[in-house]
Order: structure tokens, then sequence, then C-alpha cells
């Protein structure tokens, strides 16, 4: 995380604390992650849709925000970036219904 990418740096809440605790307790731990799925049966815009996510995260800070535990302290703090890129990924499938097992 560079400096100059940074512009807010804040405490975390008392239900940010609690997330980060199972986070660190369990690694593996997903609870807290919102993943979709979409079947799409048309060719996407994978430019477009990565515009879209950046303008999403240019108008909510949130999207831009990660959490950083500085060794000297061990305090977590939340990070607002004042960039940063939404993690997309696309994966092609098998493209008839009958490869996937239900």
């Amino acid at each position: 995380m560079k400096r100059d990418n940074v512009k807010m740096i804040y405490p975390l809440s008392s239900i940010q604390e609690g997330m980060l605790f199972h986070k660190l307790y369990d690694q593996a731990n997903t609870s807290y992650h919102i993943q979709n799925a979409f079947w799409v049966n048309d060719e996407i815009n994978e430019k477009m849709i990565r515009d879209v996510l950046l303008l999403l995260a240019y108008k909510h800070e949130v999207l831009k925000t990660s959490f950083m535990i500085p060794k000297s302290t061990g305090r977590p703090w939340q990070v607002i970036l004042k960039e940063k890129e939404i993690e997309l990924t696309i994966e092609t499938c098998a493209q008839d219904e009958e490869d996937y097992v239900q």
C-alpha cells in the first residue's frame, strides 16, 4: 500500500474488529465474503464490466477500503485508498448444461 494512494485512516468499528478477529482466527473462513457467479449465454464485454467496477469504487469509498495491522502496535486500522481496483475473475465454463453436475 503506497502512502500517496492513502486518502484517510480510521480505527475499526466494533463490528469490523469482530469480523477481523474471525478472519485471523480461521484464514479459510469466507463468512464475510460476498461472491456471485452468473451464467451468461452470450459474450461479455470484460472491459465494460471493469469500467463499471471502477466507477462504483469511485463513488463508494467502502469499496476502496483495506485493513492494515502495523507490527509496531498490533492495532488494526481501516485505510481508505484513493484508487483501488475491484477484483474480477471471469472463467469460461463448459458450453453445455449437461456438462455440469447439479
